[in-house]
């Protein structure tokens, strides 16, 4: 099973966050294959965008959190899950 993580970022990116930046946060997650971040200035507009990303990438179990910059410094995941759920339909 291929797992992947969507956070949401709560609050303001600080001034060095770039995509290389982000780039090197999604590789600090060694426990997952794939991780989308979700910012005002970098990575994807909302959540469905990347949940739809995951699942190309083939992800089968992904999980969403929220996420915030503490102290302006490193993006810090919270407990808050938040729930997604997805409807197949038989061909």
């Amino acid at each position: 099973m291929k797992r992947g993580l969507i956070i949401c970022v709560d609050g303001e990116a600080p001034e060095f966050w770039n995509d290389e930046h982000e780039r090197g946060v999604k590789r600090s997650f060694l426990h997952l294959d794939a991780v989308e971040i979700i910012t005002r200035h970098t990575g994807h507009c909302d959540v469905m965008y990347a949940w739809w990303a995951l699942q190309l990438k083939g992800m089968t179990h992904i999980e969403c959190r929220t996420g915030r910059f503490a102290d302006h410094v490193d993006l810090r995941r919270t407990q808050r899950v938040i729930p997604l759920c997805a409807e197949r339909v038989a061909p």
